[in-house]
């Protein structure tokens, strides 16, 4: 188990999916959501235990999860670790997947809605 995951995607029942699915299934102990991108930096930028995994969703009015993870840089670049970073889509984009990976450092690509398996074998490969 995890320890924190934070949840970034502009619908809320999305995440509240989310947030069930996650502890239901014991993959981790914190789940902090938000829908929005600036409300997820400020977070990030103020917390002192510092989270695991992010599951961000790639379109969102306002901030993408591009323009997010061109920002976030900034923040975690102090940091001794930095989390994992999984892009959320309704639809696999090959371009998408291509810029998620190379330009912004995303580890993972994951379609949405999740499933449990993707979970599991995302935490297997990184966490285990």
């Amino acid at each position: 188990m995890i320890s924190k995951v934070i949840l970034i995607d502009d619908s809320k029942s999305v995440n509240a999916v989310n947030r069930e699915l996650l502890l239901k299934n014991d993959v981790c102990e914190t789940v902090e959501s938000f829908t929005n991108g600036q409300d997820a930096l400020d977070h990030l930028e103020k917390e002192e235990n510092h989270s695991d995994l992010i599951l961000l969703d790639i379109y969102m009015p306002g901030m993408t999860g591009f323009d997010f993870l061109k920002r976030l840089d900034k923040i975690i670049s102090q940091r001794e670790s930095r989390p994992i970073i999984a892009m959320l889509t309704q639809e696999f984009v090959s371009s998408d997947y291509m810029k998620s990976k190379d330009e912004f450092r995303a580890d993972e690509y994951l379609k949405k809605p999740l499933e449990i398996d993707d979970i599991e074998d995302l935490i297997e490969q990184y966490f285990d």
